[in-house]
């Protein structure tokens, strides 16, 4: 439930929120669900995601994933090229922030590659762990080069699942995000 806070503009109600919400309960975990990157049709062009990333990395998400908008126009251009410069500025400025995460996308054969993963873990306070998983919808607009790269959900989706059950630790909860839309 949303507290009314002392603090002007969206980013900042944000913050407070988030630092409220994880201050009464430190099982509170932060996801971004996509298109955060790319922001509105005029915040990003203006400040080429200068503004976004700096905002993004000073949220501390525990998870982020990526949807159809970032993969398309200009961020997406150079096969992801740029696309994998914002993240590894904002995990530059970041070092705790993870990898975005898509389940149903193989980006090796991109700039992209090393730069997505399949799934994070996140370990809350007392050891609890939560695996997080991102499929990406919307794939039909997307350019062909794109499209080539996404995987079969279902399959995807088992075969990171097996992986994730293979560890010596397995996660203890689950999380599968889906991104749809804008």
């Amino acid at each position: 439930r949303a507290e009314p806070c002392e603090c002007y503009g969206g980013a900042a109600r944000r913050q407070s929120f988030v630092g409220a919400a994880r201050a009464r309960d430190s099982q509170t975990l932060l996801i971004d669900t996509g298109a955060y990157a790319v922001g509105s049709g005029l915040f990003f062009p203006t400040f080429g995601g200068n503004a976004s990333r700096a905002l993004f990395g000073a949220a501390r998400y525990d998870a982020w994933t990526l949807a159809y908008r970032e993969l398309q126009g200009s961020f997406a251009g150079e096969k992801g090229a740029k696309l994998a410069r914002y993240v590894a500025r904002a995990r530059a400025e970041n070092p705790s922030l993870p990898l975005p995460v898509v389940t149903n996308m193989d980006f090796s054969r991109t700039a992209l590659a090393g730069s997505v993963a399949r799934h994070t873990l996140v370990t809350l306070d007392g050891g609890w762990r939560v695996a997080v998983l991102a499929l990406l919808g919307d794939t039909q607009f997307l350019s062909s080069f794109w499209r080539a790269c996404e995987l079969d959900a279902s399959a995807a989706l088992a075969t990171t699942l097996a992986d994730l059950a293979r560890l010596s630790e397995p996660p203890d909860a689950i999380i599968c995000l889906a991104a749809q839309g804008n």
